[in-house]
C-alpha cells in the first residue's frame, strides 16, 4: 500500500513539475516575442480579429502608396500649369504691345522681335504641354499617357490629342481621384480651335503688312480672347488640382488615423503584459524549485523509514 501511494505521489509531482516547466517556457517565448498569441489555436477569436485588422492595414498601406503617387503627379501638374500661365501672360502682354498693327520686317528680313518671341513662347508652351512624369508618361495625356498630347502637323498646324478623361486612382474604398487634367481641357477652345494655332496665326498676321488696320484689329481682339479663354482653362485646372490635393490630404490623415487605430487594436489583442508575465514567471520559478525539493525528499524515502 505504501509503495502504490509513493508512486502516485511521484507521478503527481512529476506531472506538476512538467506542467510548471511548460508554462515557464511558454512565458519565456511570450517575453521574447512580445506576443501572448503564438499560434491561432491559442485564442481563435482574437487570432481572427488580428488577421482582419492586419488585412485592413495592408489595404490602407496600398491606398497610402496611391495617395503619395497621386500627390507627386498632381504637384508636378500644378507646377507645369503655373508655368504655362506665365507663358500665356507673356503672350498676352506681347499681343497688347503690338497695338494691333502689323509689324514690319527687321533689317535682315526676319520676323519682328514680338513675332519671334511669341513663336518661341508657342514652342515653350508645346514643351510644357508634353511634360512627362518620372515614369515616362505624358502628364496631360490622360489615359493615353504613352503618346505626346500636343504636336504639329506637316502643314504647321497643331493637333491636341490625348484622351478625353484623366487617369484615376483609388485612395480609399470609396474615393477615387483624378491624376491631373487633360490637354484638351487646357488648350482646346470653345470654337474647336486651339491656342497654338491661334498664336501662330497671330505671328503670321504680324508679319503680313498687306493686312488692313481693321483686319489686324480683329485678329488682335480674337487672339486676346483666345488667350483669356485659355488662361481661364488653366485657372480652372489649378482649382481642380488644388481641390484634389486637399481631398488627398484629408484622406491621408484619415488613413493614418485608421492605421494607428488598427495597430493599437492588434497590440491590445496580442501584446504581452510584461510586468504581469514576469511576475507569473517568478512565481512559477519558486513553485518549480519547491516541487523539485519536495520530489527529492519523496524520492529518498524508503519502507525502512516507516518500520
Amino acid at each position: 500500500m505504501m509503495r502504490v501511494s509513493t508512486m502516485q505521489m511521484n507521478n503527481t509531482m512529476t506531472n506538476n513539475m512538467m506542467s510548471t516547466s511548460s508554462s515557464m517556457n511558454r512565458i519565456l517565448m511570450e517575453l521574447s516575442t512580445g506576443k501572448k498569441i503564438l499560434k491561432p489555436s491559442d485564442d481563435t477569436l482574437a487570432s481572427t480579429q488580428i488577421l482582419g485588422l492586419e488585412d485592413a492595414n495592408e489595404a490602407l498601406g496600398s491606398y497610402e502608396k496611391n495617395m503619395m503617387a497621386a500627390q507627386s503627379s498632381l504637384v508636378l501638374a500644378e507646377t507645369v500649369v503655373s508655368d504655362m500661365v506665365d507663358v500665356l501672360n507673356r503672350m498676352r502682354d506681347l499681343t497688347l504691345g503690338t497695338g494691333g498693327i502689323p509689324t514690319p520686317y527687321d533689317e535682315e528680313g526676319g520676323n519682328s522681335a514680338q513675332a519671334q518671341e511669341i513663336a518661341m513662347l508657342v514652342e515653350t508652351l508645346e514643351g510644357l504641354a508634353n511634360t512627362r512624369s518620372s515614369s515616362g508618361e505624358y502628364i496631360f495625356g490622360g489615359t493615353m499617357g504613352d503618346s505626346p498630347p500636343v504636336g504639329s502637323d506637316d502643314d504647321g498646324t497643331y493637333s491636341v490629342g490625348g484622351s478625353d478623361s484623366s487617369r484615376q486612382i483609388k485612395i480609399s474604398d470609396s474615393q477615387t481621384v483624378d491624376l491631373g487634367v487633360v490637354a484638351g481641357d487646357l488648350f482646346v477652345l470653345q470654337d474647336g480651335s486651339n491656342i497654338f494655332d491661334v498664336m501662330n496665326d497671330f505671328v503670321d498676321a504680324l508679319n503680313d503688312p498687306s493686312l488692313s488696320q481693321d483686319e489686324m484689329d480683329q485678329i488682335t481682339a480674337d487672339t486676346l480672347d483666345a488667350i483669356d479663354e485659355t488662361l481661364d482653362n488653366m485657372n480652372q485646372a489649378l482649382t481642380h488640382i488644388g481641390g484634389t490635393l486637399n481631398t488627398i490630404d484629408q484622406a491621408m490623415a484619415s488613413n493614418m488615423d485608421m492605421q494607428m487605430y488598427n495597430e493599437n487594436m492588434i497590440n491590445s489583442l496580442e501584446a504581452v503584459d510584461f510586468a504581469s508575465a514576469i511576475t507569473d514567471f517568478t512565481m512559477m520559478q519558486a513553485q518549480y524549485a519547491a516541487s523539485q525539493k519536495a520530489y527529492a525528499m519523496v524520492g529518498s524515502a524508503s519502507l525502512f523509514d516507516y518500520v
